[in-house]
């Protein structure tokens, strides 16, 4: 069963046979086994005998030993926690060893520099970085930080993986930027959090794959958090007015809010606690009509963008949610439309981009071709029968991509040739199942 889950891993084979000649954990090399004879399949040119089928026993048993409830028998796993679990287990295995940045991460990094440096003196300009954007950028002057802001972002991004840091991290992992500004005094803070699956919601609105992407950088309110900048304003006016009350003038109390947005220090460990990222100048700005009478403290605006793009591109479509009335999980069969063939362009989401930040000489290594999808069906849904179904039970097949370009519909045992691609993805069976997609870097 698990057989097809690793299909969109054959790019991988390479990558790995660099690491045989080292002492890893056993898994590992159990691992690259498995990649291996899958990568042999296809290089078979008659697809047709591929008739034997991979022993995934040995993998499996290994991977139970570290998660013991993941594949049980007579429970679909949900193929995006598989591939999670998957690759937390080869990045723990990996990163015991020497680090060295690849070139997805290095190519991404403004200023060179920094990749030299060790992880103690990158903590330390960490904080000094921090420093200076702690409580002082604002939305008037965003343009005169922005090497404090793009020095943030490469900090963020190489603490990331020079910390527990191994092939499988510089290859799937990319960087998100949140942006969160206050609507009463437009102070902007930043949070960058890092990301190896892509998980985008999914409604019941028939849409296009590139439409759900889009709604990644939509602008949120956020009424549960109060801007660190207003509460100590109003900490300070307290303290000042219930000084002047002892000294006998008559205040009413003003009761400061809450904690501030976000802790933005240092750890006692000496790991980095992420910061907070940026918004669009246009739509994250408040209005100019705001006035100073009407103090909103607990308005923050919000917003996402892409800091850093991965090599591999894993988006996960949230497909399932919980009803709580029926106490169980439901799929949503919504369309969702994907081309194959078409080039994924996302440089309009990198944050540079939305900033407006200028002499920017970083590289936006932003094009992607689909190489793989993961389809969840429901049970007794076949390609000859594609009406709706509903269930949270099911079975996963993948299509995917060779070196040339063929494309194949893995299916347990059973591998078929898609000879007309662009029709296949326009059926129900693929915009109604569509779960987890897979993206290569395109140059």
């Amino acid at each position: 069963m698990i057989r097809k889950y690793f299909f969109y891993l054959s790019i991988l084979d390479i990558i790995f046979t660099l690491f045989s000649r080292f002492n890893y954990d056993p898994i590992v090399s159990t691992f690259i086994d498995l990649i291996v004879q899958l990568r042999n399949d296809h290089r078979t040119t008659e697809y047709k005998h591929w008739t034997t089928p991979i022993d995934t026993s040995l993998f499996i048993s290994k991977l139970n030993v570290i998660y013991p409830n993941l594949l049980t028998k007579h429970i679909t796993t949900d193929i995006g926690e598989l591939f999670q679990c998957i690759l937390d287990v080869m990045n723990n295995a990996l990163s015991k060893q020497t680090l060295v940045y690849s070139t997805n991460i290095t190519e991404q990094v403004q200023n060179k520099k920094l990749t030299t440096f060790s992880l103690d003196f990158l903590n330390k300009i960490f904080v000094e970085t921090e420093a200076q954007l702690y409580n002082k950028i604002t939305l008037d002057n965003l343009d005169a930080q922005t090497s404090y802001i793009i020095q943030y972002v490469d900090l963020t991004w190489l603490l990331h993986h020079i910390q527990l840091g191994s092939i499988i991290k510089h290859t799937f992992s990319g960087q998100l930027l949140h942006a969160y500004c206050c609507n009463n005094c437009s102070h902007v803070r930043f949070h960058a959090e890092p990301f190896q699956i892509l998980i985008l919601p999914v409604n019941k609105t028939s849409t296009t794959l590139e439409r759900i992407i889009a709604q990644l950088t939509k602008v949120d309110i956020i009424d549960s958090i109060s801007c660190s900048y207003c509460s100590s304003q109003l900490r300070h006016d307290y303290e000042r007015k219930s000084k002047m009350t002892q000294q006998g003038t008559l205040l009413t109390t003003i009761s400061p809010t809450a904690l501030p947005l976000v802790n933005t220090h240092l750890q006692s460990s000496g790991q980095m606690l992420f910061s907070t990222p940026i918004s669009t100048p246009i739509t994250v700005i408040p209005s100019s009509s705001t006035t100073t009478t009407t103090r909103n403290y607990n308005g923050i605006k919000c917003q996402t963008m892409i800091a850093n793009f991965p090599s591999i591109l894993c988006i996960q479509l949230k497909r399932f949610t919980y009803d709580h009335h029926l106490q169980t999980t439901i799929k949503l069969n919504t369309h969702i439309f994907i081309e194959p063939e078409k080039i994924l362009d996302l440089s309009h989401m990198h944050y540079t981009t939305w900033l407006g930040l200028t002499n920017v000489s970083i590289t936006i290594p932003s094009r992607y071709r689909l190489i793989a999808v993961c389809l969840h069906l429901s049970k007794d849904f076949s390609l000859l029968s594609i009406e709706r179904r509903n269930s949270n039970h099911g079975h996963y097949v993948c299509l995917y991509r060779t070196d040339n370009s063929r494309w194949f519909l893995c299916d347990d045992e059973r591998i078929t040739e898609i000879n007309q691609i662009e029709n296949i993805f326009q059926t129900s069976y693929v915009t109604e199942n569509c779960y987890l997609l897979f993206y290569e870097r395109y140059l």
